[in-house]
């Protein structure tokens, strides 16, 4: 019996995952427990097991945006059974009693052949639902799938769709293009039925698709020219450039990027603080914490923990803004600013305020660790009530911060340096550290703000008193 394979709910809130990966091919052999697929929600990706033992028919190909629950694949228990779910193109396994009954051919059927069927209205830019196997076909066979109706599950097009379309249809629906060309088209994001060839029988050379782009280009030279002169159209591409595609993590973090800087009144200060103490004090508990607690402790762990100190000295940072009002927050959860290959995580430590250095040091290891195995669940990522973000790492002695939307403010962090600095009328070296704060100024205050970062500057130049 065949088994379905839906997307799967990783979090609470979960409502929506990308495909990023099969790790195996349409027709392939699956294990039970096996990883199947990669999944991509929120800014993160999560490896998925497969349900059974069989064959792997795909329904949602690479790149999918399917709803949580929804089909995704089929896994048959044999090779008859994988034929006809590839055939088919239908959820054997979910079928309905009335399925068969509506699936069988009508007498009409028996009449001479029709005429080429008409091609599918879709508007532009639409995605074509298609299954592996029927783009695979198109692909050898030289069709162009946009043209071919669909009779599978939604309109999506399957291998019966292909074969009767290239009866009807014939050669007339052969896309012929040079490899060069097809290249150029993947490269532009390029709809390759607009493009007219010019080759030998029609084919679409390298020189046609640079017409189509140049007269594309020129064709939104109008509107463009209404536009502000800063938003002028960029020169045309030429063939050493390339197009990478979203991923949902960068999809979403340009998305959240744009929503909070034009969304959000945000306003900026800094300041600079004596980090001796600070660097005194890890000094002190670094080595009882790595030696009895197998953890090493770090800056960043101990400001976050001052952080919230403050924040709790001075809620109006844990604060976020609605259209009803402002939304004041009892428990402070911390969301922490995180570099992955392919862009930026935040994941949250929950009530930080309540927690000690100790455990927020194990809590970050542990985040990190799998964050970078891609084993965080999208509820890892939600609820924080405020982001600190540090780049010492990197050097940077001051930076400034994009607010995590919904929250009111983030802190950024940077690098502890060696400047002179006065103490008692006398200048020394001390070691240095810039803290910048990022908050929406709809509902925390210039004065309030101050306030917060007068409070933070002592609790670092003098952490016992956060810790008392």
């Amino acid at each position: 019996m065949a088994t379905n394979v839906t997307m799967p709910k990783l979090g609470l809130t979960m409502e929506t995952g990308k495909i990023v990966e099969w790790k195996k091919q349409e027709g392939e052999q699956v294990q039970e427990k096996e990883i199947l697929l990669v999944v991509e929600t929120e800014k993160i990706t999560y490896d998925v097991e497969s349900p059974a033992t069989g064959i792997l028919h795909i329904i949602s190909p690479v790149e999918s945006e399917v709803p949580v629950a929804e089909l995704i694949g089929i896994i048959a228990s044999d090779k008859a059974e994988y034929d006809k779910v590839a055939a088919e193109g239908a959820p054997a396994a979910a079928a309905t009693a009335a399925a068969p009954a509506a699936a069988a051919p009508a007498p009409a059927a028996a009449q001479p052949a029709a005429a080429t069927p008409a091609a599918p209205v879709r508007p532009p830019g639409e995605r074509i639902k298609a299954s592996p196997l029927a783009k695979r076909l198109a692909k050898e066979k030289e069709l162009d799938i946009s043209l071919i109706p669909g009779t599978g599950p939604e309109g999506r097009i399957i291998k019966k769709d292909v074969l009767a379309f290239e009866e009807t249809a014939g050669a007339a629906a052969r896309v012929k293009i040079s490899p060069v060309a097809k290249k150029m088209v993947d490269d532009m994001g390029l709809d390759v039925s607009q493009i007219q060839g010019s080759g030998p029988g029609g084919k679409i050379t390298k020189e046609d698709v640079e017409r189509h782009a140049a007269a594309a280009k020129e064709a939104k030279a109008p509107a463009a020219a209404q536009a502000p002169a800063a938003a002028s159209s960029a020169p045309a591409p030429s063939e050493g450039d390339r197009l990478v595609k979203f991923t949902g993590m960068r999809r979403i973090i340009s998305q959240k990027m744009l929503q909070s800087k034009t969304q959000a009144a945000q306003a900026y200060m800094a300041n600079n603080c004596d980090a001796s103490a600070i660097q005194s004090f890890r000094k002190q508990l670094l080595a009882y914490a790595e030696k009895k607690l197998g953890v090493r402790v770090t800056i960043t762990d101990i400001m976050m923990k001052i952080t919230a100190c403050a924040i709790k000295a001075h809620p109006v940072i844990n604060t976020r803004f609605t259209e009803e009002g402002d939304l004041w927050l009892q428990d402070v959860h911390m969301g922490m600013a995180m570099a992955l290959k392919d862009g930026l995580i935040v994941p949250v430590i929950w009530n930080i305020d309540k927690k000690s250095i100790i455990e927020i040091a194990k809590d970050r290891v542990s985040l990190i660790d799998r964050g970078r195995s891609g084993k965080l669940t999208p509820d890892d990522m939600k609820g924080s009530t405020f982001t600190l973000s540090a780049m010492g790492m990197f050097g940077l002695e001051e930076f400034y911060a994009i607010i995590n939307q919904p929250e009111n403010a983030i802190l950024a962090v940077g690098a502890i340096i060696d400047k002179p600095w006065v103490v008692d009328g006398q200048i020394v070296v001390r070691p240095i550290m810039n803290v910048g704060l990022t908050y929406d100024h709809r509902t925390i205050d210039g004065a309030k703000a101050g306030q917060f970062m007068q409070t933070l500057k002592t609790f670092i130049e003098n952490p016992m008193m956060c810790l008392a």
